[in-house]
């Protein structure tokens, strides 16, 4: 009876030390998947950021405008496929579009086409973000605009106002050329006096 007694105590004894190290190397165990987790998020935001940059690089990409919001700050959905800012190389076009009339371009807006006359890319390889500074000589004038790229989530374009164009920012996903589904309409020829 003895014994069995001894070989209780030993066994819960030893049951308490193996269950204490078990708990002192739980938070170790956590730390280690938490540093994990966050070297794995941060590998993902350098593909993303490297990606990204080849995107810009190549200078051919559309924002697809998910909504617009206008100089007086009022946000509207809009149709992506009809909304966007394509760039192709030395070329540019910035169309606003919806279903509901024929508008300028035949798709219910307008239709800016023309060349790249100024292009200017600032990285922040801390934070992850892009500024492209951007000119486009259209057939409705000269088109100022900056173009914000967050290290995740949408872009964002500001158009300067000019003479036929308000103010407008287009905020999308960048997305590349080829993988674009936008439909460009007709880009109408301004003629000096009679517009």
């Amino acid at each position: 009876m003895m014994k069995n007694l001894i070989l209780a105590i030993v066994l819960m004894t030893l049951g308490t030390g193996l269950f204490a190290q078990q708990n002192a190397s739980q938070p170790q165990a956590e730390k280690s998947t938490k540093k994990d987790k966050k070297q794995e998020r941060e590998a993902i935001q350098i593909q993303q950021f490297n990606e990204k940059t080849a995107l810009i690089n190549s200078r051919r990409f559309v924002l697809e405008a998910g909504y617009i919001i206008s100089r007086d700050g009022t946000k509207t959905s809009v149709t992506s496929s009809l909304n966007f800012i394509m760039v192709d190389s030395a070329q540019a076009v910035v169309q606003s579009g919806n279903n509901a009339g024929m508008g300028l371009n035949d798709v219910g807006g307008v239709t800016a086409s023309g060349n790249i006359t100024s292009w200017r890319v600032e990285r922040n390889e801390k934070k992850r973000t892009f500024n492209i500074e951007m000119g486009v000589s259209t057939n409705l004038g000269l088109i100022n605009m900056s173009v914000y790229i967050p290290a995740s989530g949408n872009a964002t374009a500001h158009l300067r106002e000019n003479f036929k164009l308000p103010s407008a920012d287009f905020v999308g996903p960048l997305v590349p050329l080829e993988k674009s589904t936008v439909y460009k309409g007709r880009a109408r020829y301004v003629i000096p006096g009679l517009n």
